[in-house]
């Protein structure tokens, strides 16, 4: 299933818009207060399924999944990296 940016006027992933990445709203309550207040909705829908794409984001604040991680220090690691040992296989 793919999402579409309910951000108004904001055609990503609908049919005649750009494909692009979406995410959900925060699950931190007071951030995501702050996401809402930033998007000028009216009859905001179920925030349940509410998904922001990334076009709204600054592009150095979004995270692809060809990088990688450390969860517990939050520290990207970007594939270009250059080993620092000769690969063995």
């Amino acid at each position: 299933m793919v999402f579409k940016c309910s951000v108004p006027f904001c055609r990503g992933n609908y049919d005649n818009g750009p494909k692009v990445s979406v995410v959900s709203l925060p699950k931190n309550e007071e951030l995501k207060k702050k996401w809402l207040h930033a998007i000028p909705r009216e009859n905001m829908p179920s925030t349940k399924n509410f998904k922001v794409c990334e076009l709204h984001f600054d592009p150095a604040d979004v995270r692809r999944h060809s990088e990688y991680f450390d969860a517990k220090t939050d520290v990207a690691i970007k594939p270009c990296c250059k080993a620092t040992y000769e690969c063995l296989i």
